[in-house]
């Protein structure tokens, strides 16, 4: 299985997330187009 974004990525988005940006924005930013997944 190929994995589409590597570990440091993964955290940086975690990270923005926690710094209050919204799901939507932090996966726009990423290039996903939309929520693929739930951040908890």
């Amino acid at each position: 299985m190929k994995k589409r974004f590597t570990e440091e990525q993964i955290i940086g988005f975690l990270k923005e997330a926690d710094a209050g940006r919204t799901a939507g924005a932090v996966t726009d930013g990423a290039g996903t187009g939309h929520v693929h997944s739930v951040v908890v």
